[in-house]
């Protein structure tokens, strides 16, 4: 056995333990003095409780289990509690009036409503279904169109229906997840040359730009089979060519080119869908090229958003259609870095902030389920 392939065994084992371990102590956890360590977000999928509950119904989705069904009611139970809180959508650095906006799907109050939906497809419940998707359709008309972004506004709730239609065929989310698409298309800005872009973002990257609204696009097109937008697959095709040829167009810091909310990591992840879609060799290569650049300067943080988790998400995403390309080995490699952090210095629980992104990659290692982030890529177990 080469030197490598004991490292790649040993790595994997040490995730499968530390995944085991964590929902063993979740199982057992008193939410409450968990949360009680942050300073805002408690709620969320992000960022709080939505986060843990999110990790037991894939943990149950996977691999079965009626007690992770039950956790992942416990803990979204418990974010519902908390939802009236001052701080249950906080931003943890930000002041008392900087919470996250309701409509947004990882930090606000639409992830609850998400949530809820998709405990009760894994129910079986349509009723409850239907309750919740209501829920959500309501909180969501109240949206300004200006408010489009994936962290904040209609594209990550987009991302989530074409998520949750993953997992149930039901029509009435079809129409949900195509009224929002309209709505995102309705906005669309298209520029001399085939660029593309949207009013009211920040930048290219996935949270916050360009990249971000086109990945929901192409999530959409797959889960529902429709169509994406004629100008969708030149704008990507344009972006990609346009900052791996100019990585500080991304980010002007190479310490930022990692990042999967601003930087290469979330490229790559774009990259990867497109030619999930569209099948088509250059966007392989330009998924190859966010990632080098995404794993050339390693960010110092550990969480999913901004740190190496993010890196290892890509890096999971990117072998599913490279399986040949060392990748799901490097994604290993910075998961494993990861649990240098002590539990208690991860200063929130959920998925995009806390430890619950790391537990989701060590799950996709235990099940072989890999995918891209949670929440924006489809379950494809």
């Amino acid at each position: 056995m080469s030197r490598s392939t004991r490292h790649n065994r040993d790595s994997k084992r040490l995730l499968l333990q530390y995944c085991e371990g964590y929902l063993a102590l979740m199982r057992e956890a008193d939410i409450g003095e968990i949360l009680s360590r942050q300073k805002g977000g408690i709620a969320s999928l992000g960022l709080g409780a939505g986060g843990v509950s999110y990790l037991f119904l894939m943990d149950h989705h996977l691999q079965g289990g009626q007690d992770s069904l039950e956790q992942a009611e416990r803990w979204w139970q418990r974010s519902i509690e908390e939802s009236n809180s001052p701080v249950a959508f906080l931003e943890p650095a930000a002041s008392r009036d900087l919470a996250m906006p309701i409509r947004s799907l990882l930090f606000g109050g639409a992830g609850l409503c998400y949530l809820d939906l998709l405990l009760a497809i894994l129910r079986g419940d349509r009723e409850r279904a239907r309750r919740a998707l209501s829920c959500w359709r309501s909180l969501l008309s109240q949206c300004a169109e200006g408010q489009l972004e994936l962290n904040a506004g209609l594209a990550g709730n987009l991302a989530g229906a074409a998520t949750a239609l993953a997992l149930s065929r039901e029509q009435c989310l079809v129409a949900f997840g195509s009224e929002l698409a309209a709505r995102l298309e309705n906005c669309v800005i298209l520029e001399t040359g085939g660029s593309v872009r949207w009013p009211n973002t920040h930048g290219e990257g996935v949270a916050h730009g360009t990249a971000g609204i086109m990945l929901s696009f192409l999530l959409w097109s797959e889960a529902s089979g429709s169509l994406p937008p004629w100008w969708l697959k030149s704008g990507i095709a344009i972006l990609l060519e346009e900052t791996l040829m100019k990585p500080t167009r991304l980010c002007a810091l190479s310490e930022h080119r990692s990042f999967l909310c601003g930087g290469f990591a979330g490229l790559c992840v774009l990259a990867v869908q497109a030619f999930r879609l569209y099948k088509e060799e250059p966007f392989l290569a330009a998924a190859r090229g966010a990632a080098h650049l995404a794993l050339e300067f390693p960010s110092k943080l550990p969480d999913l958003c901004c740190g190496r988790a993010g890196a290892a998400a890509a890096c999971f995403s990117l072998a599913t259609i490279d399986p040949d390309g060392a990748w799901l080995a490097r994604g290993q490699e910075l998961a494993l870095s990861c649990l240098l952090c002590e539990r208690s210095t991860w200063p929130v629980a959920g998925l995009y902030g806390g430890e619950a992104g790391l537990a989701w990659l060590a799950l996709q290692v235990r099940t072989g389920a890999f995918s891209g982030p949670p929440g924006l890529d489809l379950i494809r177990a």
